[in-house]
């Protein structure tokens, strides 16, 4: 073996389970699991509920963030919060287009037809 950290596969019952294998110190090889079945489902509602309660931390105090990338980019702005838990924007990024997908956020638009402006809001479309 000498491909360190090389995915390898196995069989678990019917499921094949990939796995990474890392070498550590005095040689011995930990078991890092791919980030795949409930990890990843348990993941993916952590950073959904992060997402709904930042943005509505947000609207309590009167700041708005937006669904496109620029400077209020919701995903940018709440990776950077000390709230995130250390989600990072990617996942977040994902967990808006869920949450927008499900109605459980919505685009909400501001100002003068002439400048209209784009800013996420809680709960489902009105």
């Amino acid at each position: 073996m000498d491909n360190f950290g090389s995915t390898l596969h196995g069989t678990l019952g019917r499921n094949l389970a990939w796995m990474e294998l890392q070498p550590e110190t005095y040689g011995v090889f930990l078991v890092e699991p791919a980030a795949g079945g409930l990890d990843q489902l348990a993941f993916a509602q952590q950073a959904e509920g992060v997402f709904l309660a930042l943005l509505e931390q947000f609207e309590r105090q009167g700041r708005t963030v937006s669904p496109n990338p620029g400077r209020s980019y919701a995903p940018t702005v709440f990776a950077t919060e000390p709230e995130s838990m250390g989600i990072n924007a990617a996942a977040l990024k994902t967990a808006m287009a869920r949450l927008l997908s499900a109605n459980k956020i919505h685009v909400r638009k501001s100002g003068p037809p002439s400048r209209q402006r784009s800013h996420l809001a809680a709960g489902p479309s009105s």
